[in-house]
C-alpha cells in the first residue's frame, strides 16, 4: 500500500511533463518575454478558448496575463472557489513554462476533449440519431454509472489536485473539483470498452480494428490528464481500474436492463425514483464548487433517456428488429451524409431551444417554490432542482422528442431507428 501511495507524488507528473516537452522556464516570472517560447502563442490561445467558459475563473486576473505562465493565465482561482480541496491556491508561485514539442500538446488537447461535456453531447446525439440507438444507450448507461460514482467519490475523498509547482497546470476549468479518481480516465476507459463490445456483437467488423481504436482512445484520455498536470498517476490508475471493474459487472447485464426499461409497466416510476434518490438522499453534499452539479446532470440526462425509450416502445414507435444480427456495415452515400447533417443540425437546434426554455422556466419556478425573494439560479436548492429538470428534458428529447416527432415531421427520420429495440 505504501508503494501504491507513492504514485500520488506530483514529482512523477512533473517528470512525465518534462519527458513530453513541457518545461519550466528558469529565472522567469509572469512578465517574461514570449520570444523564447516555441508554440507559446498558439498554445495559449488554444488554452484560453478551452477555459473561457469556465465559471470558476478569477475575473480579477483578466487582462493581466502573459504567454507561458500557468497562474497568470487564469489557472488560479478566487477565494470563493477555494473550498479546501483544490490544489491551486492563491499563494502558489507563478510557473513560467514553454511547450517544446507540438504533437504531444495537441494529442493531450484531443484526449481532454474526449472527456468534456461538448464531446458527450455531440457523440451521443449523433450516435443515437444517425447510427445506432442501441449502441448509444448501452454506452450511456455505463457512462452514467461510471461518472456518477467517480463524481461521488471525489466529493467523499476530497483529495487535492497535484500542486503547482512542481507540476504545471495546463488546464484550469476542472481544478475546482477534487482529484481522486480521474473521471476523465474513468469515462475514457468505460466508453471505448462498451462501444467495442456492443459494436462487435451487433455488426460484422474487425475485432482487431475495434480493439485498437478502444485502446488508443483510452490511452489518449488517460495520458492527457498527466500531461496537463491535473491528476496524479494514482488518480488515473484508480479511475482506469474502477472502470474496468464496472464494465465487467454491467456489460453482461445491459440486454436485460435494456429490456426492462422498455417493457415493464412501472419502469419510468422506478427510474425517476432512482434518479431523484441518487441526486438527493445518496448525495447530500452542499459544497458550492463540489462535483455534485455534474453528477446531477449525468443522472438526470440518463433518466430522461430511459423514460424516452419506454415511451417509444409503449406508444409503438419502435419494435423488435426483423433481421438477425450481426448486421453488415455499408459505405456511406452522399444522401446518407446529407441526412445525417440535417438530423444533427435540426436536433441540436431543438435541444438548444428546449434547454434555454426549460432552464428559464424551471429557475423561476424553483425560486418561487423555495420561497426566495428574487430569482436566484445560484441558490444550492434551486441550482440542483433546475439542473435535474433541464437535463431530464434534454435526455428525453434526445431519444424521443427529436427522433420520433421532429425528424418524422420533417421527413428526415432514420428508418432503422424504429427497429432498434430489445
Amino acid at each position: 500500500m505504501e508503494k501504491l501511495m507513492q504514485l500520488k507524488n506530483p514529482e512523477y507528473v512533473r517528470k512525465f511533463q518534462g519527458m513530453c516537452g513541457v518545461l519550466i522556464k528558469q529565472n522567469n516570472n509572469c512578465g517574461s518575454s514570449t520570444k523564447n517560447t516555441r508554440y507559446g502563442h498558439r498554445h495559449e490561445e488554444s488554452r484560453r478558448k478551452r477555459n473561457r467558459n469556465c465559471p470558476y475563473q478569477n475575473e480579477n486576473n483578466s487582462g493581466k496575463t502573459d504567454v507561458g505562465t500557468n497562474e497568470c493565465n487564469g489557472d488560479s482561482f478566487g477565494d470563493d472557489a477555494d473550498d479546501g480541496h483544490s490544489s491551486t491556491k492563491n499563494d502558489n508561485s507563478p510557473v513560467a513554462y514553454e511547450i517544446k514539442y507540438k504533437l504531444p500538446y495537441y494529442l493531450a488537447q484531443i484526449g481532454a476533449f474526449l472527456g468534456d461535456e461538448i464531446f458527450y453531447f455531440v457523440f451521443y446525439s449523433y450516435l443515437a440519431w444517425n447510427l445506432d440507438m442501441v449502441v448509444a444507450r448501452h454506452t450511456a448507461m455505463v457512462w452514467s454509472v461510471v461518472m456518477y460514482l467517480g463524481q461521488r467519490t471525489k466529493d467523499y475523498l476530497q483529495w487535492p489536485r497535484p500542486p503547482a509547482p512542481p507540476v504545471i497546470h495546463l488546464e484550469a476549468c476542472h481544478l475546482h473539483e477534487s482529484s481522486m479518481p480521474s473521471t476523465h480516465a474513468m469515462a475514457g476507459t468505460a466508453m471505448p470498452i462498451v462501444l467495442a463490445v456492443t459494436i462487435s456483437s451487433r455488426y460484422e467488423c474487425s475485432y482487431l480494428l475495434v480493439g485498437s481504436v478502444a485502446v488508443l482512445w483510452c490511452a489518449l484520455v488517460c495520458l492527457s490528464r498527466l500531461y496537463l498536470g491535473v491528476h496524479t498517476i494514482l488518480d488515473v490508475l484508480c479511475g482506469f481500474i474502477s472502470s474496468i471493474v464496472i464494465c465487467a459487472v454491467m456489460i453482461p447485464c445491459l440486454p436485460n436492463l435494456d429490456y426492462y426499461q422498455q417493457h415493464h409497466a412501472f419502469a419510468p416510476l422506478v427510474i425517476l425514483i432512482a434518479g431523484i434518490s441518487l441526486c438527493t438522499i445518496c448525495y447530500p453534499t452542499t459544497e458550492k464548487h463540489g462535483a455534485k452539479a455534474k453528477a446531477v446532470e449525468i443522472v438526470s440526462v440518463t433518466t430522461g433517456i430511459c423514460v424516452g425509450l419506454w415511451i417509444n416502445y409503449q406508444l409503438g414507435f419502435v419494435t423488435e428488429p426483423h433481421e438477425p444480427m450481426p448486421y453488415q456495415i455499408t459505405a456511406p452515400t452522399l444522401k446518407w451524409t446529407a441526412l445525417t447533417l440535417c438530423r444533427f443540425v435540426c436536433g441540436s437546434a431543438v435541444l438548444g431551444v428546449g434547454y434555454i426554455l426549460v432552464k428559464t422556466l424551471s429557475v423561476r419556478f424553483f425560486s418561487m417554490y423555495f420561497g426566495l425573494d428574487k430569482v436566484d439560479e445560484r441558490h444550492p436548492s434551486v441550482r440542483m432542482a433546475h439542473k435535474f429538470v433541464t437535463y431530464f428534458v434534454i435526455g428525453f428529447m434526445t431519444t424521443c422528442g427529436a427522433p420520433m416527432f421532429v425528424f418524422k415531421a420533417l421527413g428526415i427520420e432514420r428508418i432503422s431507428a424504429f427497429y432498434e429495440c430489445y
